[in-house]
């Protein structure tokens, strides 16, 4: 019977290398990410400092035509649901909780987005579902 110790000690160095080389890569990837993510956040504030959307100043007020309750409720719903969520979901969400007075549902909830996406809130999935791009807080009432 032959004596097989050495072999698997040589091939647990061997794993033990490649898991190393593996780490370094994955400690890059993770610092790129996390440079990529600084970037797009500064981006993100420069963007809504120097040229606000015209949607925006709806958005952000409350009074009028309540927006802002809108805009509340669709980032509550977001970070209730935590996954990607399509407009007729939200439809359904909204029923229960804003008045459209005799406005759209869908067409409200939709502009909403709208607005949302271009201030860096909200993307929409090619699957036509919308989500959150990082992490929002609910304002408190």
């Amino acid at each position: 019977m032959r004596d097989i110790r050495r072999d698997l000690k040589e091939r647990l160095e061997s794993i033990a290398q490649q898991r190393s080389e593996l780490q370094g890569t994955i400690d890059q990837l993770i610092q790129a990410e996390n440079g990529v993510k600084a970037l797009l956040r500064e981006e993100e504030r420069r963007f809504a400092a120097s040229s606000p959307p015209a949607f925006t100043a709806i958005m952000e007020s409350d009074s009028g035509n309540g927006y802002g309750a809108i805009k509340q409720f669709l980032l509550a719903a977001f970070n209730e649901k935590n996954r990607p969520l399509d407009k007729e979901e939200l439809k359904e969400m909204a029923k229960h909780t804003l008045d459209f007075e005799n406005k759209s549902p869908g067409r409200v909830l939709h502009f909403a987005l709208v607005g949302m996406q271009s201030s860096g809130l909200v993307h929409r999935l090619k699957d036509g579902r919308w989500e959150l791009t990082m992490k929002q807080e609910v304002a408190a009432d």
